[in-house]
């Protein structure tokens, strides 16, 4: 179709018409065509996910994304007229939109984790641990070689909760 010719810079006269494996060579390369053979072997659909290709056909990712190419789930489906088998459908859907969906709800579960750890130190009333929880999942979300939680006690403070090594001072 018009957006495989677009995305794959190709003209339709160089596609049509040719096998598979000549048309697009990085199906038999990546082993992709063993899909297309169980589809005509046992006449029911097969669905390759991005989850676990990646992509079907190389394609530029969308522009102003960080992907390396452009996601796809690809099903390959059986052609009947009648009983009888004449070749196979491929659809191909672009998963950009559903990738960067999963990324960023993937970042907010990481940032939410530490304070559902915070939460959960909160529950046991043990205020050492809940301060160590803290420094811990501070210094990691921070990437920071060391971490600390002071007390104020009068005009003094007192250190409470630490880890990582101590900086020297200059």
């Amino acid at each position: 179709n018009g957006w495989l010719i677009g995305a794959q810079g190709a003209s339709p006269e160089i596609l049509i018409g040719r096998p598979l494996a000549e048309a697009f060579p990085e199906l038999a390369e990546r082993g992709l065509l063993g899909a297309y053979e169980l589809v005509l072997q046992s006449r029911r659909a097969v669905a390759l996910p991005s989850r676990v290709h990646s992509y079907f056909l190389r394609l530029p990712a969308r522009e102003g994304t960080s992907l390396p190419e452009t996601p796809q789930t690809a099903v390959l489906l059986p052609l009947l007229e009648g009983e009888r088998l004449t070749g196979t459908l491929t659809f191909i859907m672009d998963m950009t939109d559903s990738v960067l969906t999963q990324r960023t709800l993937e970042r907010q579960i990481d940032r939410l984790n530490p304070l559902h750890e915070v939460d959960r130190a909160l529950t046991t009333l043990d205020l050492d641990e809940c301060l160590n929880v803290i420094v811990r999942r501070a210094r990691a979300l921070f990437a920071a070689d060391s971490a600390a939680i002071l007390l104020r006690e009068g005009q003094s403070l007192r250190l409470v909760a630490e880890e990582g090594g101590r900086g020297k001072m200059a």
